[in-house]
């Protein structure tokens, strides 16, 4: 993984509090687009029902939604960064502000969503 894939995926962690599976596939639908439980499954090689886990985990979150029968898709990456950190600051009882890193992130994640989607 190059250096610059490792900090986006420390960042993400870090400051939307996912596990590295749940980053990891959030990161793998933003890079290459809507996948099946079978390819996230194969991709990570997982066992379908700890994929399926780690996926319902996402949706619960905002992240991903259920595209159709076990095609799952990424929500708009801006949509997805500003609404979870939303959603820790209310669970933190946090006041909510503007955060450069979050507004950051979404951008990055942002160019390659559109990239992969508008091939």
């Amino acid at each position: 993984m190059t250096d610059n894939k490792e900090k986006l995926l420390q960042s993400i962690k870090v400051n939307l509090e996912l596990t590295d599976q749940e980053t990891a596939i959030f990161l793998l639908i933003i890079f290459e687009g809507k996948k099946t439980l079978k390819e996230i499954s194969s991709n990570f090689s997982y066992p379908l029902d700890y994929s399926k886990k780690i996926i319902l985990s996402l949706i619960n979150k905002g992240i991903l939604l259920e595209y159709s029968d076990k095609l799952y898709e990424s929500f708009h990456p801006r949509f997805v960064v500003i609404n979870r950190y939303k959603r820790l600051c209310y669970e933190k009882k946090i006041e909510l502000k503007r955060n450069q890193i979050i507004d950051n992130l979404g951008l990055i994640l942002e160019r390659h969503y559109d990239t992969v989607r508008t091939k």
